[in-house]
């Protein structure tokens, strides 16, 4: 009985209360060996998994996204294409529009990308080459680039289609922006080695150059099922190139 007695009145150490930092923050708690839960490799490798489920999310609402338009695109079928759960893509990205956002500012990332090499290649082309020679290098580079983002072409025609509204979101805007300077940038390079253009605007050139490229990617059943045409017959896309370029060959003076 006195055991007993002795036993129940021991001591009962107490958990150490948590401490407050001189600006009123708790401090972390740390272990015995004087790591703190930050140092904790379990947590480490949860944060390198979380990266990668993001990434999984993002890529697979990408591909849906192009597919299907932000109106068709379904939040279930994004979560079945990633393999995750539906509640992880909220919790991850707040909300379908949102995850749309950050699938335009991804996409136009990427595109800036490879419109800085496309840059490079158009800006370095030889001096002694024609500006119709020039075209022809922009617009082999512009199409390599769509053949490399497929869902480009086709999510800017989806957001324009929807009058562009995403586009006004902060990290598409800044996307976008930095997407326009490469390209004016692009158009500098150009009349710094001296390539003039008479009676119309550059990016008028540019942006139309553009165009017809999209148009041969996007409206690939015109070609093929009117003109009896493939997009990707490289002797077709040759052609393609030819005619665009011949069209501007009257631009420069």
């Amino acid at each position: 009985m006195n055991g007993f007695w002795i036993w129940w009145c021991r001591p009962v150490p107490r958990a150490r209360p948590a401490k407050l930092s001189t600006a009123g923050r708790f401090l972390p708690q740390r272990n015995q060996d004087g790591t703190t839960l930050a140092d904790d490799p379990t947590s480490t490798s949860r944060k390198r998994d979380a990266a990668r489920t993001k990434a999984t999310i993002l890529r697979s609402a990408v591909a849906e996204f192009a597919q299907h338009g932000p109106a068709g695109t379904r939040v279930d079928e994004i979560a079945i294409r990633a393999g995750v759960n539906k509640s992880l893509i909220y919790q991850y990205f707040g909300s379908k529009q949102e995850l749309y956002a950050d699938v335009l500012a991804d996409v136009l990332t990427r595109a800036t990308e490879h419109f800085a090499s496309l840059a490079q290649e158009s800006v370095a082309a030889s001096e002694t080459e024609t500006f119709q020679d020039k075209v022809g290098v922009f617009m082999r580079g512009h199409l390599r680039a769509l053949d490399a983002m497929p869902e480009y072409p086709r999510l800017m025609a989806w957001e324009n289609l929807e009058g562009g509204k995403t586009l006004a979101q902060p990290q598409v805007r800044r996307a976008f922006l930095a997407l326009l300077d490469r390209l004016q940038q692009m158009l500098k390079g150009l009349a710094d080695r001296g390539v003039k253009i008479a009676d119309a605007d550059p990016r008028h050139v540019m942006l139309s150059a553009m165009a017809l490229n999209q148009y041969f990617v996007l409206f690939k059943t015109v070609s093929q099922d009117v003109l009896r045409v493939s997009d990707t017959e490289q002797g077709n896309r040759d052609s393609w190139v030819d005619f665009c370029s011949r069209m501007y060959g009257g631009l420069a003076r």
